[in-house]
């Protein structure tokens, strides 16, 4: 697939870097210590963040891309997104989503912490995957030239 060479799907582009920059950066403190609980609030939050993020730059870059989407819940997004090979794997981005559905309704902290180790054991790397395949594919294409990936963050 061609990227589209559309602006809001590079400034989401660009967003979602920072997004997962600042979530490699609670990923990296875990690797070296407990997290705090406010630092398990925080993890969460750009958790939240990342990936409603990463749901929006698939539903951009799918419309810039000129796929009709009738829905766009991350359901929709993820199983057209799959289908564009866009992504791979949509049994775990679907997991994800869940996971996210978790946090909109508790305030529990074993959640959070259980969360956070499928974080750091599995969706991490998917959500990182996605901003470097996006970013490695459009500079291949010479298109969204100004994008500078985020300290930290593999592109």
């Amino acid at each position: 697939m061609t990227i589209p060479e559309d602006p809001l799907w590079g400034e989401l582009l660009q967003n979602y870097g920072h997004a997962l920059a600042q979530l490699r950066e609670a990923m990296d403190i875990r690797d070296v210590r407990s997290l705090t609980q406010l630092e398990v609030e925080g993890t969460i939050r750009r958790f939240k963040v990342t990936s409603n993020l990463a749901c929006k730059l698939l539903q951009a870059y799918l419309e810039a891309s000129g796929v009709a989407l009738e829905k766009t819940e991350p359901v929709a997004v993820i199983h057209a997104a799959h289908l564009a090979k866009i992504i791979n794997q949509d049994d775990v981005w679907m997991q994800m989503f869940d996971a996210q559905d978790k946090l909109s309704g508790a305030y529990d902290f074993e959640i959070f912490k259980k969360i956070i180790e499928e974080l750091q054991k599995f969706y991490f790397g998917y959500l990182e995957g996605l901003y470097a395949n996006l970013v490695k594919q459009a500079k291949a294409e010479g298109s969204l030239s100004s994008i500078i990936p985020p300290s930290g963050i593999k592109a």
